[in-house]
Protein backbone atom coordinates (compact mmCIF):
# COMPACT_ATOMS: atom_id res chain seq x y z
CA UNK A 1 0.00 0.00 0.00
CA UNK A 2 1.30 3.32 -0.88
CA UNK A 3 2.31 5.82 1.72
CA UNK A 4 -0.78 8.10 0.18
CA UNK A 5 -3.20 5.35 0.79
CA UNK A 6 -1.47 4.98 4.44
CA UNK A 7 -1.96 8.24 5.23
CA UNK A 8 -5.22 8.31 4.29
CA UNK A 9 -6.48 5.37 5.92
CA UNK A 10 -5.27 6.48 9.05
CA UNK A 11 -7.11 9.82 8.95
CA UNK A 12 -10.47 8.35 7.58
CA UNK A 13 -10.21 4.65 9.53
CA UNK A 14 -13.73 5.78 11.50
CA UNK A 15 -15.29 6.55 8.58
CA UNK A 16 -13.60 3.66 6.07
CA UNK A 17 -15.31 1.08 8.65
CA UNK A 18 -18.81 2.59 8.55
CA UNK A 19 -18.59 2.21 4.79
CA UNK A 20 -17.92 -1.50 5.39
CA UNK A 21 -20.55 -1.77 8.22
CA UNK A 22 -23.12 -0.04 5.49
CA UNK A 23 -21.60 -2.32 2.31
CA UNK A 24 -22.15 -5.49 4.64
CA UNK A 25 -25.86 -4.77 5.49
CA UNK A 26 -25.16 -4.02 9.58
CA UNK A 27 -26.18 0.20 8.69
CA UNK A 28 -29.76 0.29 7.39
CA UNK A 29 -29.81 3.21 4.51
CA UNK A 30 -31.64 5.93 6.54
CA UNK A 31 -29.21 5.76 9.34
CA UNK A 32 -25.97 5.61 6.75
CA UNK A 33 -28.05 8.50 5.16
CA UNK A 34 -28.18 10.56 8.19
CA UNK A 35 -24.01 9.39 8.76
CA UNK A 36 -22.96 10.94 4.96
CA UNK A 37 -25.00 14.30 5.58
CA UNK A 38 -23.56 15.04 8.71
CA UNK A 39 -19.95 13.84 9.04
CA UNK A 40 -17.73 16.28 6.92
CA UNK A 41 -14.68 13.74 7.04
CA UNK A 42 -17.10 11.59 4.98
CA UNK A 43 -17.41 14.26 2.02
CA UNK A 44 -13.82 14.59 1.85
CA UNK A 45 -12.94 11.23 1.48
CA UNK A 46 -15.29 10.67 -0.78
CA UNK A 47 -13.87 13.38 -3.06
CA UNK A 48 -10.00 12.48 -2.12
CA UNK A 49 -10.06 8.46 -3.08
CA UNK A 50 -9.66 7.38 -7.47
CA UNK A 51 -12.39 6.42 -8.89
CA UNK A 52 -10.99 3.01 -10.32
CA UNK A 53 -12.68 3.49 -13.54
CA UNK A 54 -16.57 4.51 -12.15
CA UNK A 55 -17.87 8.03 -12.32
CA UNK A 56 -17.85 9.90 -9.55
CA UNK A 57 -21.57 9.69 -8.36
CA UNK A 58 -23.32 12.83 -6.77
CA UNK A 59 -24.07 12.54 -2.64
CA UNK A 60 -27.81 11.99 -2.57
CA UNK A 61 -29.11 15.01 -0.94
CA UNK A 62 -32.80 13.40 0.33
CA UNK A 63 -33.61 10.09 2.75
CA UNK A 64 -32.67 6.57 0.45
CA UNK A 65 -36.34 5.64 0.51
CA UNK A 66 -36.98 8.28 -1.60
CA UNK A 67 -34.01 8.88 -3.51
CA UNK A 68 -33.87 7.36 -7.38
CA UNK A 69 -33.04 3.75 -6.79
CA UNK A 70 -30.17 3.91 -9.69
CA UNK A 71 -28.80 7.38 -7.52
CA UNK A 72 -28.32 4.95 -4.69
CA UNK A 73 -26.46 1.97 -6.53
CA UNK A 74 -24.36 4.51 -7.98
CA UNK A 75 -23.39 5.67 -4.56
CA UNK A 76 -23.08 1.94 -3.75
CA UNK A 77 -20.46 1.76 -6.40
CA UNK A 78 -18.44 4.70 -5.30
CA UNK A 79 -18.46 3.38 -1.84
CA UNK A 80 -17.32 -0.11 -2.34
CA UNK A 81 -14.82 0.96 -4.70
CA UNK A 82 -13.30 3.26 -2.32
CA UNK A 83 -13.08 -0.28 0.12
CA UNK A 84 -11.44 -1.70 -2.58
CA UNK A 85 -9.38 1.13 -3.15
CA UNK A 86 -8.11 0.81 0.11
CA UNK A 87 -7.73 -3.54 0.11
CA UNK A 88 -10.60 -3.83 2.40
CA UNK A 89 -11.70 -7.61 2.92
CA UNK A 90 -15.88 -7.00 3.41
CA UNK A 91 -18.74 -8.90 2.05
CA UNK A 92 -21.33 -7.07 0.18
CA UNK A 93 -24.70 -6.94 1.13
CA UNK A 94 -26.35 -4.63 -0.34
CA UNK A 95 -29.28 -6.18 -2.69
CA UNK A 96 -29.67 -3.63 -5.55
CA UNK A 97 -26.13 -3.51 -5.95
CA UNK A 98 -25.65 -7.19 -6.45
CA UNK A 99 -29.09 -7.13 -8.32
CA UNK A 100 -27.15 -4.98 -10.97
CA UNK A 101 -24.10 -6.19 -10.46
CA UNK A 102 -25.72 -9.54 -11.92
CA UNK A 103 -26.99 -8.06 -14.88
CA UNK A 104 -24.87 -4.79 -15.72
CA UNK A 105 -22.61 -6.72 -18.54
CA UNK A 106 -25.78 -8.34 -20.43
CA UNK A 107 -27.08 -4.93 -21.17
CA UNK A 108 -25.84 -4.85 -24.89
CA UNK A 109 -24.08 -1.27 -25.71
CA UNK A 110 -26.77 0.24 -28.00
CA UNK A 111 -29.25 -0.12 -24.72
CA UNK A 112 -28.89 2.25 -21.48
CA UNK A 113 -28.57 -0.26 -18.44
CA UNK A 114 -31.96 0.21 -16.37
CA UNK A 115 -33.32 -1.53 -13.52
CA UNK A 116 -36.23 -2.04 -16.20
CA UNK A 117 -34.25 -4.29 -18.86
CA UNK A 118 -32.38 -6.39 -15.89
CA UNK A 119 -36.14 -7.22 -13.90
CA UNK A 120 -36.71 -8.23 -17.67
CA UNK A 121 -33.79 -10.37 -17.62
CA UNK A 122 -34.23 -11.20 -14.10
CA UNK A 123 -37.74 -13.05 -15.29
CA UNK A 124 -36.91 -14.46 -18.46
CA UNK A 125 -33.58 -16.08 -16.79
CA UNK A 126 -33.40 -16.25 -13.23
CA UNK A 127 -30.81 -18.48 -12.59
CA UNK A 128 -28.70 -16.59 -15.14
CA UNK A 129 -28.27 -20.38 -17.26
CA UNK A 130 -28.29 -18.34 -20.72
CA UNK A 131 -25.20 -17.23 -22.73
CA UNK A 132 -24.62 -13.44 -22.86
CA UNK A 133 -24.74 -13.90 -26.69
CA UNK A 134 -28.22 -15.76 -26.35
CA UNK A 135 -29.45 -12.74 -24.41
CA UNK A 136 -27.79 -10.33 -27.58
CA UNK A 137 -29.95 -12.51 -29.94
CA UNK A 138 -32.71 -11.81 -27.89
CA UNK A 139 -32.52 -7.73 -27.81
CA UNK A 140 -31.66 -7.72 -31.19
CA UNK A 141 -34.93 -9.22 -32.58
CA UNK A 142 -36.48 -6.71 -30.27
CA UNK A 143 -34.41 -4.10 -30.81
CA UNK A 144 -33.73 -4.85 -35.07
CA UNK A 145 -30.90 -2.98 -37.19
CA UNK A 146 -29.58 -3.57 -40.69
CA UNK A 147 -25.74 -3.74 -40.76
CA UNK A 148 -24.98 -2.64 -37.47
CA UNK A 149 -26.94 -0.58 -33.91
CA UNK A 150 -26.81 2.76 -33.07
CA UNK A 151 -23.79 4.34 -31.12
CA UNK A 152 -26.05 6.49 -29.12
CA UNK A 153 -24.44 10.32 -28.46
CA UNK A 154 -26.89 10.96 -25.73
CA UNK A 155 -29.73 8.10 -24.09
CA UNK A 156 -31.06 5.60 -26.40
CA UNK A 157 -34.26 6.54 -27.91
CA UNK A 158 -35.52 3.86 -29.85
CA UNK A 159 -38.74 5.03 -31.92
CA UNK A 160 -42.00 2.94 -31.41
CA UNK A 161 -43.56 1.72 -34.40
CA UNK A 162 -47.44 0.57 -33.09
CA UNK A 163 -46.22 -1.79 -29.94
CA UNK A 164 -43.05 -2.55 -31.54
CA UNK A 165 -39.64 -1.27 -32.69
CA UNK A 166 -38.42 0.37 -35.66
CA UNK A 167 -35.76 -1.01 -37.29
CA UNK A 168 -32.65 0.92 -36.97
CA UNK A 169 -30.80 1.98 -40.98
CA UNK A 170 -28.09 4.52 -40.26
CA UNK A 171 -26.31 6.82 -38.36
CA UNK A 172 -24.73 10.55 -39.64
CA UNK A 173 -21.85 10.03 -37.27
CA UNK A 174 -20.30 8.49 -34.42
CA UNK A 175 -20.03 9.83 -30.65
CA UNK A 176 -16.17 11.34 -29.77
CA UNK A 177 -15.80 12.80 -33.51
CA UNK A 178 -19.37 14.65 -34.40
CA UNK A 179 -21.62 17.04 -32.08
CA UNK A 180 -25.18 16.46 -33.78
CA UNK A 181 -25.74 12.78 -34.87
CA UNK A 182 -29.08 11.78 -37.33
CA UNK A 183 -29.96 8.75 -36.25
CA UNK A 184 -32.49 7.24 -39.32
CA UNK A 185 -35.39 4.26 -38.45
CA UNK A 186 -37.76 2.46 -40.41
CA UNK A 187 -41.30 1.52 -39.98
CA UNK A 188 -42.69 -1.35 -41.44
CA UNK A 189 -44.70 1.45 -43.54
CA UNK A 190 -41.67 2.28 -44.75
CA UNK A 191 -41.64 5.68 -43.12
CA UNK A 192 -38.59 6.94 -41.74
CA UNK A 193 -38.02 8.48 -38.76
CA UNK A 194 -35.25 10.50 -37.98
CA UNK A 195 -33.53 10.86 -34.34
CA UNK A 196 -31.46 13.69 -33.43
CA UNK A 197 -29.25 13.96 -30.58
CA UNK A 198 -26.68 17.08 -29.89
CA UNK A 199 -23.72 16.79 -27.89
Amino acid sequence: MSIKKKILRFLYNKTIQQIKSYAEGTIPNDEFFLTIQKKKSFNRLYMKVQDNGHMIWPLIKEPFNKANRIEVIGLQIRLCSILDYFGVTYEKQLPDLLFWEKWYNYIPSFLDPSLELMEELEVIDPEKKQTKKWHLERFKKEYPYKKYPPRWLQNCEWPLDGDKRCVFLYQTGFPNSKDFIEYHFQKSSGETIVVEQYN
